[in-house]
Parts: structure tokens; sequence; C-alpha cells
């Protein structure tokens, strides 16, 4: 479900498929494992093979968020789909955390 790559100072977790009710359970699980660890500065979350997003779904992005944010760390979302982009702008969670779309 997630891919986890540590290098220097970040953490990099690609997300390989949609982040749903139905298994956000088992993502906040690793999250909360990671966010544990400590010894990383930023907390990347790749969403390329990323589809769909529900609201539990965003519920667990600003959760993760709010987690980082009070032990000082920074929360980046890349690699976000064109349609998932306009669902978090009109959103306005983009004003929390960095969001990016689909590098080329």
């Amino acid at each position: 479900m997630i891919n986890i790559i540590k290098n220097d100072k970040k953490i990099v977790v690609q997300v390989d498929g949609d982040i749903l009710a139905t298994n956000v359970e088992i993502i906040r699980v690793n999250f909360k494992n990671i966010l544990s660890e400590n010894n990383f500065d930023e907390f990347v979350i790749d969403l390329l093979k990323t589809t769909m997003v529900d609201s539990v779904g965003i519920g667990l992005l600003v959760a993760t968020h709010n987690s980082l944010e009070k032990i000082g760390k920074k929360l980046l979302v890349r690699n976000v789909s064109s349609e998932l982009l306009i669902l978090f702008k009109s959103m306005r969670i983009e004003q929390h955390f960095s969001i990016s779309g689909m590098e080329k």
C-alpha cells in the first residue's frame, strides 16, 4: 500500500492506490510509525499512483499535517493529479501545507 524512501532528512511516502475510508487506517498506522522516528525535517507524501481521496483521506492528510506541525516538521504532498489538485485547492488545503501537481 505504501513505499517508504528515507534520504538525508527527508522521508518520502509513496502511496500505491487511493486513500479511502476502507484503507485509511492501514495508512494511518504506517504514518504514525514513521512520525514516531522523528529523525527527519520533511515528510513527503507522493500521490503519483493515487486517483481518489475521500473525506476520510483528506482528514488523514490534515491530521498528519497537524501532528508534524506540533513537532516542527513540514508536510509536502506532491505528484497530485489535476483532479485532486482542483479538489484540494477548492478546500484551500494548500494554505496549510505544500501541494504540487505531477512532475513532468
